[in-house]
């Protein structure tokens, strides 16, 4: 799953989030197509210490992706995101990292 933000070749802003490659490809097949942020919601690292430090940075790049291109996100889209950063939030204790800065 990863999200995208997008200028469509109407020069429309765009924020999806994907679960197939294959639908952002066509999504953005066009080359009057200009994609601005892609952001992979997966967390790596070789250890627990760095899968945290991963966490906590796609926490900061959503938010700042968010503000940067003030995103419209629709609740089913919310309620997606939420639920992925409380999951993480949970898994490496950064809950009340995350409710502090508002990413849940």
């Amino acid at each position: 799953m990863f999200i995208a933000i997008y200028e469509d070749a109407k020069k429309d802003l765009q924020a999806w989030i994907y679960y197939k490659t294959e639908a952002f490809i066509q999504d953005t097949f066009s080359p009057a197509c200009n994609i601005l942020a892609v952001l992979e919601l997966a967390i790596s690292g070789n250890n627990y210490n760095e899968r945290k430090e991963d966490a906590m940075t796609k926490a900061i790049e959503f938010n700042n992706i968010t503000c940067e291109y003030s995103i419209n996100w629709s609740y089913s889209e919310l309620a997606t995101i939420q639920a992925y950063f409380e999951n993480i939030g949970r898994r490496y204790g950064l809950l009340k990292e995350f409710k502090e800065n508002c990413i849940i």
